[in-house]
């Protein structure tokens, strides 16, 4: 699951925008992604912390689509306490205290969480979004989801660099 660039109208490849990709990865992580029982007229959530670039791309890429009979819509969080309506959550915010806030109070819902920080799958993120080799890739931290009651598809897992939790101190 990797995108590098997209065609344009004369077949020359374009460069996409690291903002349209995110959104694109976003929204297959949707589709490899469960989460419990909930009333089925209620949309899936991503939110997304402290990025308008990235919050707009996503709106753009999710808008009209619909995952298991579940419109997704985006939404632009303010605050720590705003996640719990989420079911995703891209976390765009490189304040570590902002960070470490977030992160606490959506580990107290199911909420998929998705950052592209540095380091930020060893640091309680489920899921960071890098590059490599000029292309956008993903880790998935199976510590980080074991915790939580969302869960992710083994064929998401096959693509992903696995990572865990650092040992403890």
């Amino acid at each position: 699951m990797t995108l590098a660039a997209g065609l344009s109208r004369s077949g020359t490849a374009q460069p996409i925008a690291a903002s349209t990709l995110k959104a694109a990865f976003m929204l297959n992580f949707a589709k490899f992604a469960e989460w419990p029982a909930r009333e089925p007229a209620l949309p899936i959530l991503v939110c997304v912390s402290a990025s308008d670039e990235v919050a707009d791309a996503m709106a753009r890429t999710i808008k009209g689509q619909v995952i298991g009979g579940r419109a997704l819509q985006v939404s632009q969080i303010v605050s720590a306490g705003s996640v719990r309506d989420c079911q995703m959550l891209f976390v765009a915010d490189r304040d570590p205290r902002r960070l470490a806030a977030i992160l606490e109070e959506a580990s107290r819902f199911p909420v998929l969480t998705v950052s592209d920080i540095e380091q930020s799958s060893t640091n309680g993120v489920m899921v960071e979004l890098f590059r490599e080799n000029g292309r956008m890739r993903f880790a998935i931290n199976i510590d980080a989801v074991g915790r939580s009651p969302v869960r992710i598809s083994s064929q998401l897992l096959a693509l992903a660099k696995i990572t865990r939790d650092p040992p403890a101190r």
